[in-house]
């Protein structure tokens, strides 16, 4: 990306939340409190004003992307950057062509010696030693095996024991289990076990959410204990599951490649540890497949860096993905890219049973799953009981993953959206819809037998 390709739809695109986005664009028509601004081929810069003596520096590498500012903020990019970047998208002479100064051209020699020093590393490292890769993977396998063993036996006790003491016990539990799972090498296992902490005394039904929570980490013991007997593609999601990745060199040297139209259904952020994560939903617009992008970064990046790969939400872009081995093929990588993002409406989609008929589906083939993207089609947001729902045509509903939505609600009028978002089976108090992108008046999606879901 050069500034002079920059566009609006790219850089609202950029913005990690609503939130965000909306306070990038306020700042981008408040040109008074701008300072230092200008524009080389590949770099933005400017100076913002805020509430203190000394002004935010805000600097952009384009060809990244990737931004740096002074100001306190975690989010990426921060609403000063998205601020300049709507800014000189809207108006050339927002940010005046010129040289950058120092404190920009120093950023930008240091990522550029960054970078050169990575691509030296890579370009000199040693190859693998295969005994030696094969004697520390053993060596995992081994630490694993116990960890498994004195989960399951922690598993057995609680069950044997009842659930009550779930919900007096607070989260503590659930950590010292985490941690025993992280000193077997089972990050996978850790992060389940850790989610599983925020579902008692969540609700009514919590006993009913934890235990089919522990039988699921039961069952993914037994199925790593017994992975030889597994078909190919559930072999692979268990491994993962437990903690087992795949670097995206090997994805890309050996995953199915895929070519398509990708449209961007909308993005996810949250905090993990000592990193950022974020997942990208993606719906190919000729396979009808749907694609997640996950990704990490440190917090605050790395000199302000962002994540390597960025996708512009309500755009289609023509890319090459590459799956992780699967029984249902959906998370990937970016292999390669081709043309611009262009804006396009969400496509037709479902009424609540058709998505529950595909998240049915997609566990049929790989039972571990808890989240699943999905387009509905012809639902009206509403509030019941304190509630907030999806409601389709037929009455049928799906809850709402937060408690105010009043901006979906004013966007709808009363009147049916088409709504992308992200269903998970794992949420707190229950299975959620986050709505992620809608639209209003897209056509609902016709069946095989012609007849409207």
């Amino acid at each position: 990306m050069s500034a002079a390709l920059l566009t609006v739809e790219w850089a609202e695109g950029l913005a990690p939340d609503a939130s965000s986005l909306k306070n990038g664009r306020k700042l981008a028509g408040q040109a008074g409190k701008w300072s230092d601004r200008g524009q080389s081929d590949a770099a933005l810069w400017g100076a913002f004003q805020g509430s203190g003596k000394t002004p935010y520096q805000v600097r952009i590498d384009l060809a990244g992307p990737a931004w740096k500012c002074s100001c306190p903020s975690r989010k990426l990019p921060c609403k000063h950057s998205l601020g300049l970047l709507i800014g000189a998208a809207e108006d050339d002479a927002f940010c005046p062509a010129g040289e950058p100064p120092d404190w920009v051209q120093e950023w930008l020699s240091k990522r550029e010696s960054t970078a050169q020093a990575k691509a030296t590393k890579a370009a000199t490292a040693k190859p693998v030693d295969p005994k030696a890769l094969a004697k520390r993977r053993a060596a995992r396998e081994k630490k694993i095996a116990a960890g498994l063993e004195r989960l399951e036996l922690w598993l057995d006790d609680r069950l044997r024991g009842g659930l009550a003491e779930f919900e007096t016990s607070g989260p503590g539990l659930f950590e010292k289990e985490a941690a025993r799972l992280v000193d077997a090498q089972a990050g996978g296992l850790a992060a389940r076990m850790r989610s599983l902490s925020e579902i008692p005394g969540s609700g009514p039904d919590w006993p009913d959410r934890l235990l089919a929570g522990l039988a699921s980490l039961r069952l993914l013991t037994a199925a790593y204990r017994r992975q030889e007997e597994l078909p190919e593609g559930l072999r692979e999601d268990v491994r993962t599951l437990i903690g087992w990745n795949r670097s995206e060199k090997e994805t890309i040297a050996e995953g199915e490649r895929v070519d398509d139209a990708w449209l961007t259904l909308g993005t996810i952020e949250w905090d993990e540890d000592r990193v950022r994560g974020r997942r990208t939903w993606l719906k190919g617009v000729m396979t009808e497949r749907t694609a997640e992008v996950v990704q990490f970064v440190p917090h605050m990046g790395a000199g302000g860096q962002g994540f390597p790969e960025t996708f512009v939400e309500g755009c289609v872009q023509p890319m090459t993905l590459a799956f992780h081995p699967s029984a249902a093929p959906r998370r990937a990588v970016v292999v390669g890219r081709e043309s611009e993002p262009v804006p396009v409406p969400l496509p037709p989609g479902r009424d609540v049973a058709g998505l529950l008929d595909e998240v049915a589906d997609e566990l049929a083939a790989c039972p571990f799953r808890t989240r699943f993207a999905g387009v509905l089609a012809g639902v009206t947001p509403m509030i019941d009981n304190e509630k907030w729902w999806l409601r389709d045509e037929a009455g049928a509903g799906v809850r709402l993953a937060k408690d105010d939505w009043w901006a979906l609600l004013t966007e709808s009028g009363g009147r049916p959206l088409t709504v992308a978002g992200e269903y998970a089976t794992d949420a707190v108090g229950g299975p959620r819809f986050r709505p992620l992108r809608w639209d209003a008046g897209a056509p609902k999606q016709q069946s095989p037998a012609g007849v409207e879901r």
